[in-house]
């Protein structure tokens, strides 16, 4: 080989980069890797995707002199609830809803004098968080009825859903409504929650709810970290919720589903007493429908009121043709939404009408 051949191969070699070592490459990979978490860490503050603030909740509940239950008082400023954003596009503007509140202490319009009326006792899905009014199941199922029944006069229904209620507290204003409405129909719209003892108030719930959605404590740490724990965190904490609810009626809590039972035959001879036909229909929590891990839990139900002679829908199957998501009111507030009460009504309204009947 010439000197010109030696010379070009030699300056090849010497501009040629040296090999890089693998401790180089780790360090490079590192980097990289932390520049991601970093960027992420940046768009899950900027956006806040996933993390929620438990919702903001004013009840305006109390006590009167003489009550054994709280209620709603008419002369105070109406409930409110205020939510962390509108994920889901289902509530009002600002995510802020009131709730206008009747002379009887009930959400929505007082019948007409003279109307035939159906009483509907419930909790806070009844209520309606969360949804207009006219948008509640006890609305539609107005319309409903109205529609259909158009050979008998029209049914005003009554909504005496109050959040924190059980049969505790139906028990307890019963006939105080019974005197009011003088209803042909009683409804009790039953949750697996409404065995639980009184200590058990709205604002309870809702703390206890966003825990168990990892949204206790949106505000400190890193925002990456929180979102991935609520993740982690989910399946563990659905367990041990479905652990609770069981519980309580199979469980060391038997005993409160024990003292249920007799509250809602109560209820049945309280309204029979002033000539009205009663039912109970059982709204399913809102978790893992599909699944349905409480399905012992309803059928202990649905055969304790039909052992009692008492009608009983389970809105179960209506409700698990959506999934749980496209039913809750918001990522951390799993209360029936429009949609929900929509499937409700359509599935409650030939029951309520065959108890018309």
């Amino acid at each position: 080989m010439n000197d010109a051949g030696r010379y070009a191969r030699g300056a090849m070699k010497s501009s040629a980069a040296p090999p890089r070592r693998p401790g180089f490459r780790v360090l490079a990979v590192a980097l990289a890797a932390l520049c991601a978490l970093a960027a992420a860490e940046v768009a899950v503050r900027f956006t806040a995707a996933g993390l929620y603030a438990p919702r903001i909740s004013e009840y305006q509940l109390g006590r009167p002199a003489g009550s054994a239950v709280w209620q709603f008082d008419p002369a105070k400023p109406p409930p409110e609830h205020i939510w962390d954003r509108d994920p889901y596009g289902r509530l009002p503007p600002g995510a802020r809803m009131s709730y206008e509140i009747n002379a009887a202490g009930l959400r929505g319009p007082l019948p007409p004098p003279g109307r035939d009326t159906v009483l509907v006792l419930g909790d806070s899905f009844t209520f309606g968080e969360g949804v207009p009014f006219e948008q509640t199941f006890v609305s539609r199922i107005e319309r409903t009825l109205a529609t259909r029944e158009r050979s008998a006069p029209a049914q005003a229904l009554v909504n005496a859903g109050i959040p924190g209620y059980g049969t505790e507290q139906e028990l307890a204003r019963l006939p105080e409504w019974l005197d009011r409405f003088r209803p042909r129909a009683v409804v009790v719209v039953f949750l697996m929650n409404d065995v639980m003892p009184d200590g058990e108030t709205p604002l309870a719930n809702d703390r206890r709810r966003g825990a168990d959605d990892g949204q206790d404590d949106p505000g400190s740490g890193l925002a990456l970290w929180r979102l991935l724990r609520s993740v982690g965190d989910r399946a563990r904490n659905d367990r041990a919720l479905e652990d609770w609810y069981v519980s309580f009626y199979f469980g060391e809590n038997q005993r409160r589903w024990d003292e249920t039972r007799p509250r809602l035959t109560a209820m049945r001879d309280l309204a029979a007493a002033k000539g009205a036909r009663f039912g109970v229909v059982l709204f399913p929590i809102i978790h893992r429908l599909a699944e349905n891990p409480f399905a012992a839990v309803h059928a202990e139900i649905g055969h304790a009121c039909r052992a009692s002679g008492i009608p009983f829908l389970d809105l179960t199957p209506a409700l698990a043709v959506e999934s749980d998501q496209a039913l809750w009111v918001h990522p951390t507030d799993h209360h029936p939404d429009a949609r929900a009460h929509e499937l409700a009504a359509d599935a409650m309204a030939p029951f309520v009408a065959g108890l018309l009947r």
